[in-house]
């Protein structure tokens, strides 16, 4: 997928309907420490969407966020322990942009600056 510039970002996600804004929002939201490229559960995902908004309901996110997983805004992730799967979304580099637009935030990545060097070496 080419990188569309900062204004057709902008003209994309005006268009998006509302579930897919809840969604991506939640990225930002649900967890405000989570850092770019960091997965988040799709129960906290659908746990966010639902209490911002009664409209969606737990299959309406899960649908949602496979959609955004297969156009590639989202990677979905599997994990199994035991006989239960967990899965997990993580934004794309189009996704974290996508992410900022609709929140006014990138999430940052790195929080933890490096040491200064000794100046006595």
């Amino acid at each position: 997928m080419a990188e569309p510039t900062d204004v057709q970002l902008k003209e994309y996600a005006a268009q998006l309907p509302r579930i897919y804004k809840l969604v991506l929002e939640a990225f930002a939201k649900a967890d405000e420490a989570r850092r770019y490229g960091e997965a988040l559960p799709d129960s906290d995902i659908t746990q966010w969407v639902t209490l911002h908004d009664g409209l969606y309901r737990t299959e309406d996110t899960r649908i949602a966020l496979q959609n955004l997983a297969v156009r590639g805004i989202l990677n979905r992730n599997s994990e199994e322990e035991g006989s239960h799967t967990w899965f997990s979304f993580t934004p794309t580099n189009f996704g974290e942009r996508l992410i900022s637009v609709l929140t006014g935030r990138l999430a940052p990545k790195d929080v933890v600056p490096e040491l200064p060097e000794f100046a006595w070496n």
